[in-house]
């Protein structure tokens, strides 16, 4: 029997029970475990009832795994060998909170008050903010793009000129103002084509194409001299779309002539555009005409006799007129008095004195007992004519889309100066009057059946007159031409 230590022997020598009236001990059967270590002496006392240490070596079962745990499996140690008594770990020291810890609580509390105000959003509101992030970044794209194309790619290398020009392309290049190198993206279009125009006013018309990778073309429609208006001290010529090419000294030949028109700006390389009133030259044709016509040769005046003394032996002629004066210088009846002292003479009044005004204390008047007439007031000055009114430009643009449809030539002239009145001379010979500005497309229409249609004209190459349309079409019985 092996000895049990002091400790052990004590323990197990004081009784479980009251010898009197306990619970009864539990017989044990006298055989040693097998599984026990010790035998049956350390497990066991003499009397068969375990120890109160008897199961304190014995390993602790673990609840059954949970599913979906993976099972340890369970190590028992080998017979003869006593199990390890499990190692207990200290629990480290707490740590005290540093700066870095509180920062990183810090991201922990931000992140998730986040992660609370986001579920906190609705639904709806969360698609509509990515929408707006979507959109943000397709912008920021689209602009890095723009960007990297405007400063690295698409550099112009050559130009090309397509149409026919009165300008060279050098010309053309110095007006557009970049040239190979520059960006193809890095100019406006539109105000290159104005500026181009404007500045070369005999092109009618440009439009630039830029055609990857490097080359701009332009592309031009020249303009042609239709019309011509009187303007200050010379001409303004236009184009069919009323641009000004130009001012000239003299009336240019072979255009149609605008008259009547004022109010509007004349500057080379622009459309006719609306101005102040009164600019212009608002004549009508015939006050034109009035106003360029030749002045008459003057008439030569009478010789004049020298005076001289007549020659000695010659006597002077003598005046019947002056020799029938009577006596004491009174005029006899029916003839006329002779000029007062300081008076007029031979129609000059004196100096101090008005033409027509009677004479202050005429003697022979306050003699005869007649009344002195009072003198006449002064004539009043003529009030300053005020300027016409501006050409309505939208009337001139009609009359004249009009007339160019039409298919009339060898118009000589156009007269808007009366908007009620509109006028214009056909071949020198025929003036048409168009009246106003309504059913301008009809009046055209039924003047080149009259002019031109060799079956229904009413005018042969020899005529001269006026053809009067105004009343058309409510006057459709009556002779249109009027012979001048």
């Amino acid at each position: 029997m092996a000895l049990l230590p002091k400790k052990e022997q004590n323990r197990n020598e004081r009784p479980r029970h009251n010898a009197a009236g306990g619970r009864p001990q539990r017989a044990g059967t006298g055989q040693p475990r097998q599984n026990s270590p010790q035998g049956d002496a350390a497990k066991y006392n003499t009397r068969g009832v375990p120890g109160p240490d008897a199961f304190d070596r014995v390993p602790k079962r673990k609840p059954p795994n949970l599913p979906g745990q993976e099972s340890e499996p369970v190590t028992r140690p080998p017979a003869g060998q006593a199990p390890q008594a499990p190692s207990v770990q200290k629990r480290p020291p707490r740590e005290k909170h540093t700066e870095k810890k509180e920062a990183e609580v810090a991201k922990k509390e931000k992140r998730e008050r986040k992660r609370r105000r986001k579920e906190s959003v609705s639904p709806a509101k969360r698609r509509r903010n990515r929408r707006i992030a979507a959109i943000t970044g397709i912008v920021v794209l689209v602009v890095a793009g723009v960007w990297f194309s405007l400063s690295v790619l698409f550099k112009i290398e050559r130009f090309s000129l397509q149409g026919e020009s009165p300008y060279t392309k050098e010309e053309i290049i110095e007006v557009f103002g970049h040239g190979p190198g520059d960006n193809m993206f890095g100019f406006s279009v539109g105000a290159a084509e104005t500026r181009i125009e404007e500045q070369l006013p005999y092109i009618e018309e440009v439009v630039i194409r830029r055609r990857l990778p490097g080359t701009v073309v332009f592309r031009v429609s020249p303009a042609q001299e239709a019309y011509s208006i009187p303007w200050e001290d010379g001409w303004a010529v236009l184009s069919p779309n009323r641009k000004v090419l130009r001012l000239a000294d003299e009336p240019p030949e072979g255009l149609t002539v605008l008259f009547g028109v004022t109010g509007v700006v004349v500057e080379p390389g622009k459309v006719l555009a609306a101005g102040e009133p009164g600019n212009g030259f608002p004549y009508s044709y015939e006050e034109y005409v009035a106003l360029t016509a030749p002045a008459p040769p003057a008439s030569e005046p009478a010789p004049v006799p020298e005076e001289g003394t007549p020659e000695e032996g010659v006597d002077a002629p003598v005046d019947a007129e002056a020799e029938a004066v009577p006596e004491g210088g009174a005029p006899e009846a029916g003839q006329a008095e002779p000029p007062a002292e300081g008076g007029q003479e031979d129609g000059v009044p004196a100096a101090g004195e008005e033409e027509g005004a009677p004479l202050e204390d005429d003697p022979s008047q306050a003699a005869a007992g007649e009344e002195v007439p009072e003198q006449a007031p002064a004539e009043q000055e003529p009030a300053e004519a005020e300027p016409p009114d501006p050409t309505d430009l939208s009337l001139l643009a009609d009359l004249l889309a009009a007339l160019s449809a039409s298919g009339l030539e060898s118009i000589n002239w156009v007269d808007v100066s009366d908007p009620l009145h509109l006028r214009f001379r056909w071949e020198d010979r025929i003036t048409v009057e168009l009246g106003a500005r309504n059913n301008l497309a009809e009046k055209f229409k039924f003047i080149t059946v009259l002019l031109l249609d060799p079956e229904k004209s009413q005018v042969t190459p020899g005529d001269r007159g006026v053809l009067d349309v105004s009343g058309y079409p409510d006057t459709t019985d009556r002779v249109w031409l009027r012979p001048e």
